[in-house]
Parts: C-alpha cells; structure tokens; sequence
C-alpha cells in the first residue's frame, strides 16, 4: 500500500518550484497509481503561463510535467488490462493529481501503456507526448496510423520540417513504419546522418531560400500517388512559409498542413485556402479515442519495427533536479 504523503516538485506562484510533501492520491475508478521512475522535461515545461495554470490545473500549487515512465502501484477495480507491478509509461497533464513531476501520479488507464522490453525507464518517458503527437498528426492529414496500415505509404510522399527534432524524429519514424516511399525533411548539415538513419530519404538545408525548398521538395516528390502530406514539426515562420507554400499545391480537399504550434494571422492570411491543423500530443486529445489505445496497444509491435526513442542525457536523478534541468531546455539545451 502506498504511504499517505509523497514528495512533489511543486510549482508555487510565488516562490516558483518547491519540493514537497504532499497527500497521496486516493485512486479511483479507470484510474492507475504509478510510482515515478524517470521524468522527461518538455519545452511547455517554461512555456506554461500562470492563465494557463488557472486554466488547466484551477491555480497554484501545482505540478507540472507531461512525460513519465515508472512501476505500477495500484490500479482501480475497473481497470483489467493493467496490473500492480507492471512497468509503464504514461501521457500526463499539469494537476496536482496527474502532473509527472512527483513520486506517484494518478493516472486515467487510457493514458497508461506496458514498456517495450528494449526500452528503458529514461527512454520510455521521451515517448509519451511526441508521439501522441505523432498519432494527432496523422490523424489530422487523413493518414493511417502506422498500426493499422504499414504499406499506406507505398509510391506516396511525407514532408515533415525539423526532422531532427524531438516530434519530427518521431514523425519519420511512424511514416517509415508506415511504408511512405518518399520521407523529405529538412535540417541543418550535421543532423543528415541522424535523419536518414532513422528513415528520411531526402534531405534539404534549411538555410535555403523558401523558394529553393519548395522546388527541392517539389522535384523529389515529382511521380508520387496522391497529395504530398505536410508536417511541419518547427512551426517557425520560416518554416511555415515552406509548409502553407507546398499545401497550397495540393488539390482543394488536400490543403492541409499538421502543425505543432498554431500558424500566426501572417501566415493564414497568405494562404486562406490552407487548411491549418494545430494539433495536441496527449492521449486524453486525440479525436478517436481508439487512436491512443491502438498505440498504448500496439508499442511493443513498433519498438519490433525499430520505433525507438532519440539520444538522451540524463540531467538529474531526483525531483530538485526538475528545476535545473527546465532551465537548460529553456536555454535550448536538449534535456
């Protein structure tokens, strides 16, 4: 049995972040008890704003944190595909209940997956958020989830920016498995052999004018079935004026670009006709709520067809570390 309190890394509005001792959760039903092992820190993490803490999470304290992996403590009656014991990883939510960066959260079963045996605690929390974002991403272009249809691909043709990023390693990861003949992706030189390696065929300088993007892109996707699909991992402006740019080549019903961030006003403005797909990387989010079970089920199917998480570097080993390790990713250090 759990103990009644357990410690937290608090988010106060006054005096920041704080480590705790806090109540533990009392579960419920559809819900699972999982002590934390191992915690990733995501760009939100210093995003967050206090409009958003009263929003999400009804104002401070709170705890923050999207990605964790850890043992199962307790699950609820009504859960009967998870049991105590089990190693998982889980999409979380800012909440003093489900916020990652404490010793136990509580979390709904449908946001809760097995670990992949090839994978470890460290490794499994980077998954949760970035491919939720993946599986929305798909689903907001129309495209199969890589689970359901590996040769949807087959003489079709991806373009996702920022193909070394967390989302976009992610990305061409799904559309690899998901047989697209054709994975373009931009970068800077010395991410081309981390992008290839994880399945892009083609690879563009993102120091190239907007124009010469889009024709390489253009050029390399010239034979393709279908509409080009567009994923603009980034979310820049510049990176924006490439994706809208080459969507606005599609037919009417495929101009559509899956985006991470929403466009600005400067870019929907210029192209009215595209369609802007800001989408959410949360299992509680998806559209289909079959999406994120799918995925929850079938992760030990991808970790098989080499889905893998990127590099890590280990920042901490305890909660006071959270709050140096957000300071780095803030500075633009990955963490």
């Amino acid at each position: 049995m759990a103990a009644s309190t357990h410690q937290a890394q608090l988010l106060t509005e006054d005096d920041g972040f704080q480590v705790r001792s806090v109540p533990t959760h009392t579960l419920r039903p559809g819900h699972v008890l999982i002590r934390t092992r191992a915690v990733a820190i995501n760009p939100m993490d210093h995003k967050i704003s206090p409009q958003d803490i009263k929003g999400w999470c009804g104002g401070y304290p709170t705890v923050i944190g999207v990605d964790g992996a850890g043992v199962i403590e307790a699950v609820a009656d009504d859960v009967t595909h998870l049991k105590a014991g089990q190693k998982v990883l889980y999409s979380a939510v800012p909440g003093m209940e489900q916020g990652a960066y404490q010793e136990l959260v509580l979390e709904p079963a449908i946001a809760v997956g097995l670990i992949p045996s090839q994978w470890s605690f460290a490794q499994a929390a980077t998954i949760p958020c970035c491919t939720f974002t993946s599986v929305a991403l798909f689903a907001s272009l129309g495209i199969p989830q890589p689970w359901t249809n590996s040769s949807f691909g087959t003489n079709r043709t991806i373009f996702i920016t920022g193909g070394a990023s967390s989302v976009g390693q992610f990305a061409i990861q799904f559309a690899r498995i998901s047989g697209f003949s054709r994975i373009i992706t931009t970068g800077s030189h010395h991410s081309e052999g981390l992008v290839k390696k994880i399945g892009a065929t083609h690879f563009i300088d993102r120091s190239l004018s907007v124009a010469d993007q889009v024709d390489r892109v253009t050029a390399a996707a010239e034979g393709s079935i279908g509409p080009l699909y567009v994923i603009d991992s980034i979310c820049l402006v510049s990176t924006m004026e490439v994706t809208f740019a080459l969507a606005s080549k599609n037919a009417p019903e495929h101009q559509r670009v899956g985006l991470v961030l929403p466009a600005p006003a400067e870019i929907t403005t210029r192209f009215p006709d595209v369609q802007a797909n800001f989408v959410l990387g949360n299992a509680r989010t998806l559209k289909d709520p079959q999406d994120a079970a799918g995925l929850l089920q079938h992760l030990p199917d991808l970790a098989a067809a080499g889905y893998c998480p990127p590099a890590i570097r280990i920042v901490g080993k305890s909660l006071a570390d959270v709050k140096d390790a957000i300071e780095e990713v803030r500075k633009g250090v990955s963490g």
